[in-house]
């Protein structure tokens, strides 16, 4: 009998400490909000969304904007831009492939290609349209959306 109270007992301490733990980090966080991220509230819905995703929101809308709502291929080896842009595209379709050849790229079934981080075509004798992706804010341009 002693030795289940005992047990009852430190249960109980084991889950005090823990929702006393999770009570401070709570308001730790919430003080972040108006010490850190303060500046956060005078900007625009925009300006928020590119500080807290940077490039990848910029890339995203520019791309919502040029497509609308087509699918689209993304060429790299970046698997987090990948993702970050399959969430923010939604429910366009984000198709992901590392190294794809100039056929291969004209022969699927999507008709645009976005080339993340490149200024410029890579075969000179590529005809295809190709728009480039520029933040408006900083004029960087983020990449090459290629219409085939």
């Amino acid at each position: 009998m002693k030795r289940y109270a005992t047990k009852k007992i430190l249960l109980s301490f084991v889950l005090l400490i823990w929702l006393l733990i999770s009570i401070l980090r709570g308001l730790y966080n919430d003080s972040k909000l108006f010490t850190q991220d303060r500046y956060l509230f005078t900007l625009s819905n925009y300006e928020r969304r590119r500080e807290v995703y940077g490039d990848i929101y910029v890339m995203a809308s520019e791309i919502l904007k040029i497509t609308s709502g087509e699918s689209i291929l993304l060429t790299g080896n970046d698997g987090g831009l990948y993702f970050y842009l399959r969430y923010l595209l939604y429910p366009q379709k984000v198709y992901w492939v590392n190294n794809i050849s100039l056929e291969e790229e004209k022969e699927r079934s999507w008709k645009y290609v976005f080339r993340p981080y490149e200024t410029k075509l890579r075969d000179q004798n590529d005809v295809r349209a190709v728009t480039p992706v520029v933040d408006s804010l900083s004029k960087k341009q983020l990449g090459i959306l290629i219409t085939l």
